[in-house]
């Protein structure tokens, strides 16, 4: 369905958000990096692949953890990881037990912290630098 705006035609899809997973530290330096998570199509999180690229942090596994959002929350489950999988500060202890989390919950693998957004589109083409130990958006 599209609805006329002005002059301009919007997509009443272009307004849904699009959960995800937002990288905002990995390795050692701070990081920017917009992971989409569409409804019920799990992402593994990892060095070889992390929603499209690799992570560059020696401490995370090769496929470390993998994320599922299911429309209400999102399933965070370790993929039997060397150094573990964290959300909300709890370790998932039992790779075979998923953690839950909502909105604004911080997933920890390795030494790269993930932030759960209900929309990432606005930090797709975001970038990061950093200046004097300062983050820049």
């Amino acid at each position: 369905m599209s609805t006329q705006s002005g002059s301009h035609f919007e997509s009443s899809a272009e307004a849904d958000p699009l959960p995800g997973a937002l990288l905002v530290f990995s390795g050692t330096a701070p990081q920017l990096r917009a992971i989409p998570l569409p409804r019920n199509l799990p992402v593994v999180l990892g060095r070889d692949d992390a929603g499209g690229a690799a992570l560059p942090d020696p401490q995370t596994s090769g496929q470390h953890c993998e994320i599922l959002f299911d429309g209400r929350e999102f399933i965070v489950r370790d993929l039997k990881s060397r150094n573990g999988t964290s959300v909300n500060g709890t370790q998932i202890a039992d790779p075979a037990k998923p953690a839950h989390a909502t909105y604004g919950g911080v997933v920890r693998i390795g030494r790269s912290l993930f932030l759960l957004c209900e929309d990432v589109r606005r930090f797709q083409a975001a970038t990061v630098t950093t200046s004097d130990k300062r983050v820049i958006g």
